[in-house]
């Protein structure tokens, strides 16, 4: 049997790398003040982000820094309250969508690629006309072509965030001893033990059927019945996998201080690599089971699924690794630091619905002792399953679960 162990997010975070999206914004905002601030004996500002005016200085004849004095920007919330809400200046932010997820960041929560599909849908649905969304006001000539522009340029301001941050850092003893861990009997599914149970016995029944001749049928049948009561305890299952397969959604290179020591184990970038032209970075959404997804595919516009997921994964051949794997052998799923949120819901089904998948278990987030995010990141991988009978059977319960800390 096989392993495939799924990164997300909260793994580089448990490693205390920067690489929120909420982080990515304030060291946007951060910067951009800096530079603001270094332009107050100009009579106005403008960059590729912002441009920023004095009230009431049509002719130039003031300077910023007649109005304005430096304060400590350490985020969009300070950039928004110093700055924006300034009296004294009108502040345009060129890119819509990049004034949203800033505005998403104050209440403490931002999801690029959600918001992004969500526009998009509006898009869809409204056709050429204002909009409105989470109180901010698009107007007829916004269009997917504008969306897909903006959604890019924050695309490269993050790619831009991660090269330029300190991605080095030290293996967690907690999360190594897991990925070449046995095999647990109390994680699998029942239908899988099943399905080994119904294998192991056609084996033997050919087995019994060709040594007729030669060993008593008893004495053969006997030997299966053993096999097939071992398979209903504890000791059935006390191997190591086979195969581990790291199914990165991350773009930094982490997990490889996992399995630098394992002869048994890969890794694929699904979501591509750092500074690598051959596995390049996708972003967007991977949703195909939404109900407006078909919409999308109706209308004549390629425009709409320039940032769909299932279509960017053509660029390399992750995704056929993926396919082989699983197609490979049974094989027990790991959750480490992934939401497991709608904007990869197809390729999650695609994993957790499938005949081999053995057992999917979630290594939940336990910020106190008394709480934890195992039920609400259950409820999100419950979203992936068509079927809630194979979800109930499949997705070990917390009494066989760990934190990943």
């Amino acid at each position: 049997m096989n392993r495939l162990i799924i990164i997300g997010n909260g793994f580089d975070l448990a490693h205390d790398l920067k690489t929120r999206y909420s982080d990515f914004i304030d060291f946007l905002w951060k910067k951009e003040a800096d530079c603001f601030y270094k332009s107050l004996d100009e009579s106005n500002y403008e960059s590729e982000l912002i441009q920023v005016k004095l009230r009431n200085n049509d002719y130039g004849s003031y300077k910023l820094n007649s109005k304005i004095v430096r304060s400590e920007i350490d985020d969009f919330s300070s950039f928004n309250e110093n700055i924006f809400k300034h009296y004294w200046l009108t502040v345009t932010i060129k890119n819509k969508f990049l004034k949203l997820i800033s505005e998403e960041r104050i209440q403490n929560w931002v999801d690029i690629e959600n918001e992004y599909y969500s526009i998009l849908i509006n898009i869809l649905k409204i056709g050429g006309k204002a909009f409105s969304f989470k109180n901010l006001q698009f107007d007829n000539q916004y269009s997917i072509k504008k969306l897909n522009e903006e959604f890019q340029k924050v695309i490269n301001l993050f790619i831009e965030y991660l090269d330029n941050i300190n991605l080095n850092v030290n293996e967690i003893d907690q999360i190594k001893k897991h990925f070449n861990s046995q095999f647990d009997f109390d994680d699998f599914s029942e239908e899988i033990l099943s399905k080994i149970r119904n294998g192991i016995e056609k084996d033997f029944d050919k087995k019994i059927n060709f040594q007729n001749d030669r060993f008593d049928k008893s004495f053969l049948e006997t030997i299966k019945q053993k096999h097939l009561k071992k398979i209903s305890s504890k000791e059935f299952i006390n191997s190591i996998p086979d195969r581990i397969m790291v199914l990165n959604f991350n773009y930094t290179k982490t997990p490889e201080l996992y399995i630098k020591d394992l002869i048994n184990a890969e890794i694929v970038y699904i979501h591509g690599e750092l500074n690598n032209e051959e596995n390049p970075i996708i972003f967007g959404f991977g949703d195909e089971m939404d109900d407006d997804y078909n919409e999308i595919e109706k209308i004549n516009n390629n425009e709409f699924l320039n940032y769909i997921k299932s279509i960017n994964y053509l660029r390399t051949d992750n995704y056929k690794k993926l396919l082989r794997f699983i197609e490979a052998d049974i094989f027990q799923v790991f959750i480490m630091g992934h939401s497991c949120g709608n904007s990869d819901r197809t390729m999650l089904n695609t994993i957790f619905e499938h005949d081999n998948c053995g057992s999917i278990k979630y290594f939940y987030y336990k910020p106190s002792k008394d709480s934890d995010d195992y039920i609400e990141k259950i409820q999100n991988i419950s979203r992936s399953f068509s079927s809630k009978i194979k979800m109930r059977d499949r997705i070990v319960n917390k009494k066989f679960s760990t934190s990943l800390t």
